[in-house]
């Protein structure tokens, strides 16, 4: 088996390249002097955004997934945030928000192909929800999930923002 087997193993290790905490070095990957040092002193919050700036400006949120590159999607990571601090203080469907994202992008839409077996806009939501609500915002700490699965194994219903999120950042 490859590390690309393990879809998660992989998406962490390129974040990892990616937040200079790994270095590959004659096909050999060693930890930098950074990684080292959260090792010796602990995760800093300074490591925290480290990561989300990889996370968002760097990693490619639609590599390994089944739906196109919708590069908006990425680029609008701070709507997503902006909609679970307005509406996020109850549990939602994630669609709810996948909906509001379209509601307030519409243009997305038109720039995506017909499918055979997926319209344009059914599109954008399952690819919202799988990279800006469950990889993002659930990975980052930013939203919960209830606990209730839907149809696919990995995908929650329902969701909410956490204390993080409120503590973490303030929209004026």
């Amino acid at each position: 088996m490859k590390e690309e087997h393990f879809l998660d193993l992989h998406k962490v290790r390129l974040i990892c390249q990616f937040s200079g905490y790994l270095k590959r070095n004659k096909n050999k990957f060693t930890l930098t002097k950074s990684s080292i040092n959260i090792i010796k002193k602990g995760f800093s919050i300074f490591d925290y955004l480290n990561l989300l700036k990889a996370s968002t400006l760097r990693y490619n949120w639609s590599y390994y997934d089944i739906y196109d590159e919708i590069d908006f999607l990425q680029e609008s990571f701070l709507f997503t945030l902006y909609l679970l601090k307005i509406f996020g203080d109850e549990f939602r469907p994630k669609e709810f928000y996948a909906e509001k994202f379209i509601k307030a992008f519409p243009s997305v839409v038109e720039n995506i192909s017909n499918k055979d077996y997926l319209s344009p806009e059914t599109e954008i939501k399952k690819a919202y929800i799988i990279r800006a609500l469950d990889f993002f915002a659930i990975g980052f700490g930013f939203a919960k999930c209830d606990g209730k699965f839907s149809n696919l194994p990995r995908l929650y219903e329902n969701i909410k923002k956490t204390d993080f999120l409120d503590k973490f950042i303030d929209f004026k």
